[in-house]
């Protein structure tokens, strides 16, 4: 049994009877979907959401029962593969261009587990899919290109690849380390990109083999998505209260200052419900009188 086998049918075990699943698109979750598919035939009620028009054939011939965004309120769990990992479980998806309807799925999901063999494990984020409108794409480069990246259409055979969604992929080398985050947000700034394929602060679990070839889940530990807002406040907070009293705010980011607000917020959850554990830890503001 190889690795995709492995790390993909070992999330197979999280689906309990009842569950709407996401679906992901893959060479290594398409041994969770076949093992689901086996799983149906047991006596397992489950209701499909297929990223693409592959998964959702596949899923058919399978057995899997599939639904759609208007009968469902939500998606109880998203398994699907990445392209990389990082150690913060940062992710670059859409090799396989579905990267919109991916992430479209993964943030509509309650838990998003991610099966990766030992080979998509980095140290850094590299090539980066961004999905373009067709009209002015070549503007939309020009501006991708602005921002530090390094954009080359994606090809099928001499022609534009075209996604299901009608649209075209830049692929994009990373020529200088950005954080994932702001680089998230820069791209989608960008007249003509409909989405690019970070998926920042969104993993719960990575699935994936240890340096003995055993199967390791990974749990997310750092900024949950669920409590992203925080950092938001904090942004805010910081606009605000120079506005409201006579001091200057001076705000600190190095690890040197007198005191630190730390943020700390745990909550366990058994049976399907996440664990999460968020630091939040940012240096205080001092205020020194005009």
């Amino acid at each position: 049994m190889d690795e995709k086998q492995i790390v993909g049918e070992k999330a197979a075990e999280f689906v309990k009877d009842g569950m709407v699943v996401g679906l992901g698109t893959g060479s290594t979750v398409f041994y969770t979907i076949q093992k689901l598919g086996q799983l149906v035939k047991e006596g397992l009620s489950i209701k499909g959401i297929p990223t693409s028009v592959q998964t959702e054939e596949f899923a058919k011939e399978l057995g899997i029962s599939l639904t759609s965004f208007s009968e469902i309120e939500s998606i109880d769990i998203f398994i699907d593969g990445a392209d990389e990992v990082n150690s913060e479980l940062e992710l670059i998806k859409g090799g396989g261009g579905a990267l919109l309807r991916e992430k479209i799925i993964a943030r509509g999901a309650k838990t998003f587990i991610v099966v990766a063999d030992s080979s998509k494990r980095v140290e850094k984020l590299g090539a980066l899919p961004v999905e373009v409108i067709p009209f002015g794409y070549e503007m939309t480069e020009k501006h991708i290109r602005a921002i530090g990246l390094v954009p080359e259409i994606r090809l099928n055979r001499e022609n534009p690849f075209i996604t299901e969604n009608g649209n075209y992929i830049f692929d994009c080398e990373i020529s200088e380390y950005v954080q994932p985050e702001r680089l998230e947000r820069m791209l989608n700034m960008i007249p003509g990109v409909v989405e690019n394929g970070l998926f920042v602060g969104m993993t719960d679990l990575v699935i994936t083999l240890d340096q003995e070839k055993c199967c390791h889940v990974k749990k997310v530990r750092t900024l949950e998505r669920d409590f992203e807002s925080l950092s938001n406040v904090f942004y805010i907070f910081t606009m605000i209260l120079p506005l409201a009293c006579p001091f200057k705010i001076v705000g600190k980011v190095s690890g040197n200052s007198s005191s630190v607000i730390s943020f700390c917020i745990i909550s366990e959850r058994v049976e399907g419900f996440k664990s999460v554990a968020i630091r939040f830890q940012r240096s205080c503001l001092t205020c020194i009188g005009q």
